[in-house]
């Protein structure tokens, strides 16, 4: 059974329980108000029969008094008394109390009067039974044979006496003593007896019935009070038993589930226990649903501290690869400033160079003029090619040394693309791990990121030292291809002098030529100046590339730095929760 099921249950047998004994408690009070009612009904009988009994010896004191006396108030009095019995005349302001006695010692009661109404009716209006009712009839019966007595006697004071047919219409001196004896004789008392029987029959019976009902209705309210308390009784044994079932199968399950949160959230962290599932009830559900989730954030902890392992892993090796990077870098840089002091070099042989060729154009052209005059000048100009080609073939050396200068340039572009690439895959690596580590992985993501960016700066530079490299490269090609045909020049410039000593004219003609070819090699030392400047240029711009490769292996130390203390600060807080 759920709980809901189960509460619904409690609270209706409860809500049953109290109902009841609402009920009963409302049925006793109507017993109550039915004993009340009783009572009520009672006393208002016995205030009719009494006023049936008090209007007789009301009639008999006024007769006698009147049939005394002579005074006839007393026979009015007597006349209003019967007419306010028989309904003639309405009823006086307090005439069921002591009235009458007051108003015959010369006092009018105040007040207002009430309804005009026969005892008969009040006494039908009273429920009274019909046996009841009887004795009340024979009374009153006996009371109105009494007021003939009576009657007779008044009119035996007025001296008036009954004829043979039973009317008053005989008239005579008056009689008191006649009436004094019919008021005081044993006629008198016996015709009062039997008014008197009935109504004490009635009072019996009237009481009787009454303490029937009276006793009756109290039994019942006894009866509904033993059965509410019962109720009652049932109804608290039933809701303390409903409070140990839902001790049992509420309020404990709920303090165990609060521990095991607490226990998560501010004690050891351990993901390894579970609830022990009660029954089908929410409860059961909820237990089950639990465990569930510990084993969701049980494999989600044991992800992310794998994925932990793995980022401080490949940190390490991030942190391992940007220091190789950063040596590389660095003897690039070295290399790199070798180079730019080699392109000076050669820069300024051949400036050097090209002075010189200029001095031995300029000589040629002297040399031309005076070849005629002097054959000394055949042998400086001889002399002078020599030192020139001498100085060709330091300038193809130097050439070789940057072309060599310049492969391995091109190794370590490769090896920092290389470097780079791997970077970039570790990145990535990175990012899905952090991806799988969802909310707790967000800080790797930034981190995978920042490192992806200086990748791709990386292999921007290298690209940049690449091309540099390229446009060197074909500058030392154009200066050794320009140094090999100027060195070519200069030979048959060298063979031109040798044969020059037999055939003078011959000779003055090749000075001619050799001052044209001079121009032209004074052009070709201009071009290789120019290429030696654009190596120098070149090797500056990968020098500062060199310095920006570094400058961001730096920052991607200090970032492998950060992330290796995310990584260790995550693993922390992981490593509070157990998990195996």
């Amino acid at each position: 059974m759920t709980v809901r099921t189960t509460l619904f249950v409690i609270f209706a047998v409860v809500i049953a329980g109290l109902a009841g004994v609402i009920m009963l408690a409302g049925m006793m009070r109507s017993a109550v108000e039915e004993i009340e009612r009783s009572e009520e009904q009672r006393y208002l009988s016995y205030k009719l029969a009494d006023e049936l009994r008090q209007s007789s010896d009301e009639l008999t004191r006024l007769a006698r008094t009147f049939a005394v006396t002579g005074n006839g108030k007393y026979e009015t009095h007597f006349h209003e008394v019967l007419a306010i019995r028989n309904g003639e005349q309405p009823r006086p302001a307090g005439y069921d109390r002591v009235y009458w006695d007051i108003v015959l010692a010369g006092s009018v009661p105040k007040g207002a009067s009430g309804e005009t109404i026969s005892l008969d009716a009040m006494m039908r209006r009273a429920g009274f039974s019909r046996a009841e009712f009887a004795k009340l009839q024979e009374a009153r019966a006996n009371s109105d044979a009494l007021v003939q007595l009576e009657a007779e006697a008044m009119a035996a004071v007025h001296g008036r006496f009954k004829d043979d047919a039973g009317t008053f219409t005989r008239e005579a001196k008056p009689d008191l003593e006649m009436a004094r004896a019919l008021t005081h004789g044993d006629a008198y008392h016996t015709a009062k007896a039997k008014i008197m029987a009935p109504i004490n029959e009635f009072f019996t019976l009237l009481e009787n019935r009454t303490s029937a009902h009276v006793t009756e209705q109290r039994d019942a309210g006894a009866t509904y009070a033993r059965w509410a308390f019962f109720l009652a009784i049932a109804t608290v044994a039933f809701s303390i038993a409903s409070l140990a079932h839902l001790h049992r199968k509420v309020l404990r399950p709920a303090s165990e589930l609060a521990a095991r949160m607490q226990d998560i959230s501010e004690g050891e962290g351990d993901l390894t226990q579970r609830m022990a599932p009660r029954g089908s009830d929410e409860f059961g559900v909820l237990a089950r649903s639990f465990n569930v989730f510990i084993n969701r954030v049980q494999g989600l902890m044991t992800q992310v501290s794998q994925a932990s392992n793995v980022v401080a892993g490949a940190t390490t090796q991030l942190a391992v690869t940007t220091r190789q990077q950063e040596g590389t870098v660095l003897g690039f840089g070295h290399t790199t400033t070798e180079i730019a002091s080699a392109s000076a070099q050669i820069s300024a042989t051949s400036q050097e160079l090209a002075g010189t060729v200029r001095n031995v154009t300029e000589s040629a052209r002297r040399t031309g003029k005076a070849a005629q005059s002097s054959r000394s000048a055949l042998d400086e100009m001889d002399r002078v090619v020599r030192s020139l080609q001498a100085s060709m073939e330091r300038v193809s050396l130097r050439l070789g040394t940057i072309d060599t200068r310049a492969v391995e340039i091109t190794k370590v572009v490769t090896t920092i693309t290389q470097v780079a690439d791997q970077t970039n895959l570790l990145s990535v690596n990175a990012a899905i791990e952090s991806e799988k580590a969802g909310e707790a992985g967000r800080g790797f993501l930034v981190v995978a990121r920042e490192i992806r960016r200086l990748a791709d700066q990386t292999a921007g530079a290298t690209l940049h030292i690449e091309d540099s490299v390229r446009q060197m490269q074909e500058a030392v090609a154009a200066g050794v291809t320009e140094t090999q045909r100027f060195a070519d020049q200069v030979g048959r410039g060298v063979q031109a002098v040798s044969t020059a000593a037999d055939e003078i004219g011959r000779i003055i003609e090749e000075v001619h030529g050799l001052g044209n070819a001079f121009s032209q090699v004074d052009d070709g030392m201009e071009q290789q100046n120019e290429g030696a400047r654009r190596i120098s240029d070149s090797m500056s711009a990968l020098r500062d590339g060199a310095g920006q490769t570094a400058q961001a292996l730096k920052e991607l130390a200090r970032t492998s730095e950060h992330l290796q203390a995310a990584v260790g600060s995550l693993r922390d807080e992981v490593g509070q929760f157990r998990i195996r």
